[in-house]
């Protein structure tokens, strides 16, 4: 095989380029959000839920396209053209959001970033993947988007310093500059197409035989929709994303109102995303090496005990041990739904199952983020929000549970 030989496979510079690509595509539009609730809902003068329903427009911008772009990409080979208009219109997006002066303002530059951002980041990231990865693709899949949190990491406390002394518009002029030299040189000089573009096989390909392109194996769409564990994991993926969204864009603005000082809920949320970076890695490497049913306690066991902590976090060392849980634990908003999508129904018709699937997270996501923010405006606190979240955690945990014991009925269905 031809990546033997080589010093590294070029596989992993096309996940180095991910890397680049979400720490800008994912983290700033999606993970640096939180650093804007509290400054600009009171420069406009409006309440946090309304502020924070802009992420909604996201989500539903998100919801409509990801089936649209799942069997859109499913028909091309190359990628990167829309993956450099992705890029351009997250700069637009980011540097309209700096000369917003009215609450709608920020409702449809959200909803044309929501229609725009996958051409950019997990549609097409994990449909390159699929065609460089056969072997320790989870691994790959979560360094890849481990970006989405360590840009954060460090951008975070460099944020709310810059906003809180300049201004919010200030801090998304900042984020405009800083993503365009995150996304464009990646997808321009970086990111290949396949491996036979290069004289490659995907890693962990049978090569003896000539083989370079992943045979094509598995379910159609259709065939897909007409299992109960399809429907089961949307369930799954609808509900962690509600619940870890729900807290992760809310939680800057709670420690605030605990008297935590902005540089310092930025400094906690931080650790959230650098957390999140090691989450990621950890759990693609557990689904590629124990499968659905282990992955699924983890992460649902560890966002519960994470939530704990949050509801007693007036301590700065209970904070900090919140930060670390629900950092690891909020790996589930990104990387089980395209793995599992592979594992279940494998790659005949992936992109377009996949964005199927992506889509019950954006809906998730478009609910989690203002009914959490709601709570806090009706009761004037986040601890009905957070029970909320601990009572979704159990749930999402039996519905990953019960999708994977579908599945595995299917299949022993199937081999007989």
């Amino acid at each position: 095989m031809k990546h033997i030989h080589a010093k590294i496979y070029y596989g992993w510079i096309i996940v180095a380029a991910g890397v680049l690509i979400c720490i800008a595509g994912m983290g700033f539009t999606v993970n640096l959000m939180a650093i804007f609730i509290t400054p600009v809902s009171e420069a406009l003068s409006i309440s946090r839920s309304t502020f924070s329903a802009h992420s909604t427009f996201f989500s539903i911008g998100q919801l409509a396209m990801y089936p649209i772009l799942g069997r859109f990409f499913a028909k091309r080979d190359s990628l990167r053209k829309y993956m450099l208009l992705g890029a351009f219109c997250g700069c637009i997006c980011l540097f309209s959001y700096s000369q917003a002066t009215r609450v709608w303002h920020f409702y449809l530059i959200s909803l044309f970033s929501g229609l725009t951002t996958n051409l950019l980041t997990i549609i097409p990231m994990n449909i390159l993947l699929n065609r460089w990865f056969k072997e320790k693709r989870g691994l790959a899949a979560g360094i890849t988007f481990a970006g989405s949190g360590l840009g954060p990491m460090f951008i975070s406390p460099i944020l709310a310093s810059i906003v809180n002394q300049f201004g919010w518009r200030t801090g998304y002029l900042g984020l405009c500059v800083t993503f365009f030299v995150f996304t464009v040189p990646p997808v321009l000089f970086l990111l290949k197409e396949k491996p036979s573009d290069m004289g490659l096989s995907a890693l962990g390909a049978d090569s003896s035989s000539g083989e370079q392109e992943l045979p094509l194996t598995g379910l159609t769409r259709k065939e897909a929709l007409r299992t109960p564990s399809f429907w089961l994991l949307g369930a799954a993926l609808f509900m962690g994303s509600m619940m870890c969204m729900g807290v992760q864009a809310n939680i800057v603005s709670y420690f605030g109102d605990l008297g935590y000082s902005p540089e310092r809920a930025a400094l906690v949320y931080s650790v959230v995303m650098g957390t999140l970076c090691i989450g990621k890695l950890v759990l693609g490497a557990v689904l590629d090496k124990y499968g659905v049913r282990t992955a699924a306690i983890y992460m649902c066991v560890t966002y519960m005990v994470s939530v704990i902590f949050l509801l007693t976090a007036q301590a700065p060392v209970t904070a900090f041990i919140f930060a670390l849980f629900f950092g690891m634990a909020d790996a589930m908003l990104i990387i089980p739904g395209p793995i599992v999508v592979g594992k279940y129904f494998g790659n005949l018709e992936y992109a377009s199952i996949m964005g199927l699937s992506s889509a019950f997270g954006s809906a998730g996501t478009a609910l989690g983020v203002p009914v959490m923010a709601w709570a806090y405006d009706k009761t004037g606190s986040y601890r009905a929000a957070w029970f909320f979240a601990l009572i979704l955690g159990m749930f999402t945990l039996l519905c990953y549970l019960a999708s994977e014991k579908s599945h595995r009925s299917r299949v022993s269905k199937n081999s007989k």
